[in-house]
């Protein structure tokens, strides 16, 4: 199954709504609107990068309880983006 998460849904509803199928420009609106969603994706998926880098590092340190916590964060982020 492929999860989407809600912003991404949020950001394709948003541009069936306000953009023209031809558009070549936006407005100040729009994409202040836009740039709020794109935003709140990067933090998302920065901060699932992070989670997954630190997993990595505490495997290689041989310590499986942070992993294991790690990973636990990971799947929480994971579910919320279904």
């Amino acid at each position: 199954m492929l999860a989407i998460h809600s912003i991404h849904r949020e950001l394709a509803n948003w541009a069936l709504q306000n953009l023209p199928k031809e558009a070549k420009c936006i407005g100040e609106i729009e994409i202040k609107l836009l740039f709020g969603l794109l935003r709140k994706n990067m933090m998302m998926i920065a901060n699932l990068d992070l989670l997954k880098e630190a997993t990595l590092i505490a495997h290689e340190l041989g310590d499986f309880e942070w992993e294991q916590e790690l990973c636990m964060e990971i799947e929480k982020l994971e579910i919320q983006m279904m």
